[in-house]
């Protein structure tokens, strides 16, 4: 799933970036080009409408490069998808257990 670029790139850097934090302004521009936000995404909303499962399969090929990749495109997606999905609705259970009633 990932493309040769990034794939060439995380052979080379990925001990560098469980090492310490000196890459992680170039990593998000990297994930971001291998077009690995839109996976996982409705192509009404600019993805590639493949299902939900091909993030984790992107999440899966990062880590066995780096942690550190996998890790920071999770929740780079994560904060990412927020932005277009609705706020979810939580039930009266729910609110309650987060309240700690």
């Amino acid at each position: 799933m990932l493309d040769e670029s990034l794939t060439l790139w995380l052979q080379e850097h990925a001990e560098a970036l469980d090492a310490d934090a000196g890459l992680a302004g170039a990593l998000l521009p990297r994930l971001d080009l291998a077009g690995l936000f839109k996976a996982g995404v409705p192509a009404s909303e600019g993805g590639t409408g493949t299902p939900p499962s091909a993030a984790i399969g992107a999440v899966a090929d990062l880590a066995r490069y780096s942690m550190s990749a996998a890790f920071v495109f999770w929740a780079q997606r994560a904060h990412r998808m927020r932005a277009w999905q609705p706020e979810p609705r939580l039930g009266a259970a729910a609110i309650a257990i987060l309240a700690g009633w």
